[in-house]
């Protein structure tokens, strides 16, 4: 199956190129742009090995239940309830009904988040398993030296978010997002004191009628249109490459 991508008059910006096997499994995606990449699978149809021409290989273990065993060189270790517990460098802890609650150096190898763990990030979550806020802490005893926090409508839909760069109270990085339906088409970005308000809009987003598929971007700068970036996506609307306009050129 190959995909050129091209601008009237002008020479194809991009081609792409998928084999498939007979049972649907992608074995080849090339791009003329970065390269060829080669896929095995085993016989459920999880991804086993990755061999590009353009980047490092990737090779992949898994369990009886598909979990993780190993990754790239890295060991996997799975507990109760398919839950990741370690992945060769950070440690995890959830809650009750599964959601991460810790994620850390386990300076000990206890399992335990205690005195001596290091790089500590903690996750807060509502009743209706929303995560709600991130905290960062360099050390088990250190103070909390980064906080994000999240926000969401009546529908579930990520509104709002706030960021305290450096932990001393104040969220001096705030974003509020504009849905059109499901999917996000402004983007208000603000930096500093009060709130995000309408001279803040920084992005309006062009979306397809497939499920969250973008086509294109549009950063605005002061009220006035600056950037177009068109997206460039794979079978499977994963963005592979962006397109940017240059007036110059047209």
């Amino acid at each position: 199956m190959a995909v050129p991508v091209s601008h009237a008059g002008a020479r194809p910006l991009e081609g792409r190129h998928s084999r498939l096997e007979a049972t649907g499994k992608l074995t080849q995606y090339v791009n003329s742009l970065d390269g060829t990449a080669d896929y095995t699978s085993d016989a459920t149809g999880q991804l086993t090995g990755a061999d590009y021409d353009y980047q490092d290989d990737e090779a992949y273990q898994y369990d009886a239940n598909g979990n993780r065993v190993t990754a790239n060189g890295s060991t996997y270790t799975t507990g109760a309830n398919n839950r990741l517990l370690s992945d060769g460098t950070y440690r995890y802890l959830q809650d009750a009904e599964g959601n991460r609650t810790h994620r850390f150096v386990d300076g000990n190898a206890n399992g335990q988040l205690d005195q001596g763990d290091t790089d500590i990030t903690e996750y807060t979550w509502d009743h209706r398993n929303r995560l709600v806020k991130v905290e960062h802490r360099a050390g088990y005893a250190a103070a909390v030296d980064k906080v994000v926090e999240y926000f969401y409508d009546h529908e579930n839909r990520l509104v709002r978010r706030r960021m305290d760069g450096d932990g001393d109270g104040d969220y001096e990085q705030k974003r509020v997002f504009a849905y059109d339906g499901n999917q996000i088409v402004l983007d208000f970005q603000h930096t500093g004191a009060g709130d995000a308000a309408a001279s803040d809009l920084r992005w309006r987003y062009l979306w397809g009628p497939a499920v969250d598929r973008i086509l294109a971007e549009e950063e605005v700068d002061g009220g006035t249109d600056d950037l177009v970036q068109w997206t460039l996506t794979d079978h499977l609307n994963t963005v592979r490459d962006i397109a940017k306009y240059d007036p110059l050129t047209d």
